[in-house]
């Protein structure tokens, strides 16, 4: 190893309190806790795994890379380029601009510098279990499976993330030793087999095992019942976002969807919004999300959402003409959601699209979490909803032959519910039952977890030709194993 050390590996050393990234191995960090030290008192394993969830979903939430690919889904639309969204904005669409600079801000670094510090502390936490023997004992009472189980699902989901986001990662678990790995880059499908492995091994104990609720984040008490539901339904989430084509798309094993979504949530996912709980960039600062982006006005919701909700009103018009300024309220929306969970605005006075083009703009802001994130300590962050678990559901379900009156009875439960949209039935052909699918999936997720729709057209290949299907390895990560820096997107360059 070079006389710099690894950021990844300063990363990976450290447990989910510790934010600093080790850059020489010169310079002796006496503040740094002593690993042994740190794991060797297993009754304070549930806080070490608190922490390791903060770090999680607050790079989960956080605004950075959900805003670049927000816009680039055309799910969100904005005039500012704050968090990569100019880059994913830009129509002609051009490169990621992957060079060393300010990680907080820089889209294809937010995910990697966010999520690894999670993989350092469960790893750990594994490793003293299943490879050292170590039991948790706390108050008398054994609490070794509970542990396990939640580090492993973290683990899991941690690598999910690197791999519906990156080409390739690093891939070092609980069997390796981190000063001695080799950094190699392994590409995302077996990033996202492994993931979707450890997934397992976390619904294996929560299945097999009974433990009381321990919270693990505000408001979210891991019962093993209530951890399986949300391992079954983000393994569901995972295994088919992970697709970066229609072709990969149509390779997806839906039965597998089938038998996680079956087994999954039959409530929201959500952590209470609390100080410290409101997303972060790269694991350092900008403590918002999405949500916060939304109500201080700096994006809005794409002009191709709302064409799908108003499709016979002027402003339903998509793609959005060239010198259209504004347009006025919709009047006749064939979904309800319009009114409920939107707020129409007018023209954006601050958003000039003779320099960036009329695409940028859009009259409607999106309210419907809007208590969540104005008092902080008041409602919930919704993450992973009983919706999209029941659409995973009936799209699998249509995939493989299944039921299609319980698909279109899923697809109902909020089509109907909320969208005051006319109901979908069993003697709907399996196309209009997926169109069906696809709308509540655009419409219904929206600002829950903010990369979703840029996921699904992906898989789709709806999204506008020359954006990136997903991003290349950070070139402050490449520069430090002197490696060549490349990137994505522009036409002809997106995968």
């Amino acid at each position: 190893m070079n006389n710099k050390i690894i950021i990844l590996l300063g990363l990976l050393l450290s447990f989910a309190s510790c934010s600093l990234l080790w850059e020489d191995l010169d310079v002796e960090n006496e503040n740094a806790p002593d690993l042994d030290d740190v794991y060797s008192n297993p009754e304070e394993y549930p806080a070490l795994l608190t922490g390791a969830y903060r770090v999680w979903w607050n790079s989960a939430i956080g605004q950075n890379p959900a805003l670049a690919l927000g816009v680039g889904a055309e799910q969100i639309c904005s005039g500012y380029g704050s968090w990569g969204m100019r880059t994913f904005n830009t129509i002609p669409r051009v490169p990621i601009d992957n060079r060393e600079g300010d990680i907080v801000i820089q889209p294809e670094a937010g995910g990697w510098y966010g999520f690894y510090p999670v993989v350092g502390t469960v790893n750990n936490i594994i490793k003293k279990i299943e490879h050292e023997g170590v039991e948790v004992i706390i108050n008398g009472e054994d609490r070794t499976a509970m542990v396990l189980a939640n580090a492993y699902f973290l683990q899991g989901t941690a690598y999910g993330h690197l791999g519906l986001l990156y080409d390739q990662a690093f891939l070092i678990t609980d069997v390796d030793i981190p000063a001695d790995f080799e950094y190699v880059f392994t590409p995302y499908k077996s990033i996202m087999e492994f993931a979707l492995e450890r997934i397992d091994r976390a619904i294996e104990i929560a299945e097999t095992n009974t433990f009381q609720a321990e919270q693990m984040m505000p408001g979210v008490n891991m019962s093993n019942e209530y951890l399986g539901k949300v391992a079954n339904s983000t393994a569901a989430r995972m295994l088919v976002a992970a697709s970066r084509t229609p072709q990969e798309d149509s390779s997806i094993d839906w039965a597998r969807v089938k038998r996680y979504a079956e087994k999954g949530i039959d409530t929201n996912f959500f952590v209470y919004a609390q100080v410290g709980w409101q997303g972060l960039a790269a694991n350092i600062r900008d403590t918002t999300n999405p949500l916060h982006i939304m109500e201080w006005d700096w994006v809005r919701v794409s002009q191709r959402v709302i064409s799908l909700m108003a499709p016979n009103d002027p402003i339903g018009t998509y793609p959005r003409p060239e010198g259209v300024h504004e347009y006025p309220e919709a009047e006749n929306p064939v979904d309800h959601r319009l009114l409920t969970d939107m707020t129409y605005a007018g023209q954006h006075g601050n958003w000039n699209p003779a320099s960036l083009g009329f695409h940028i703009l859009g009259e409607y802001k999106y309210t419907r979490y809007r208590e969540s994130f104005s008092v902080p300590g008041v409602g919930n962050i919704d993450f992973l909803l009983k919706a999209e678990n029941d659409l995973l559901l009936a799209e699998a379900e249509i995939r493989t032959g299944g039921d299609l009156q319980k698909a279109a009875s899923l697809i109902n439960n909020t089509r109907v519910e909320r969208g005051k949209m006319s109901a979908m039935t069993g003697g709907n052909s399996s196309s209009e039952l997926l169109d069906a699918v696809m709308h509540e999936r655009y419409v219904e997720l929206i600002a829950t977890f903010m990369p979703l729709t840029y996921f699904d057209r992906r898989r789709t290949g709806t999204l506008i030709d020359g954006t990136a299907w997903h991003f290349p390895i950070p070139a402050q990560e490449l520069t430090i194993h002197k490696l060549p820096i490349y990137t994505f997107g522009g036409k002809g360059n997106e995968m």
